[in-house]
């Protein structure tokens, strides 16, 4: 049984007075994964989830672009 569980979602969402449609994603946590990101939470002082994920998505494009 793999512990590493993450799930994620895409839905396509109308933006405001534009039309346009853009992308929302819903990231279901669990396992080992869930574990890491809480240990990142107490260690960084985050206050919840979306801090936490959104500063570990603009690290990891950083560190992408850095080693391009």
């Amino acid at each position: 049984m793999n512990d590493d569980k993450m799930t994620v979602i895409q839905e396509m969402f109308k933006k405001g007075e534009t039309d346009e449609l853009v992308p929302a994603v819903t990231v279901i946590l669990d396992g080992k994964i869930k574990g890491v990101i809480d240990i990142l939470m107490e260690k960084n002082g985050y206050e919840g989830y979306p801090e936490a994920i959104s500063d570990i998505i603009f690290k990891g494009i950083s560190t992408m672009i850095d080693h391009e």
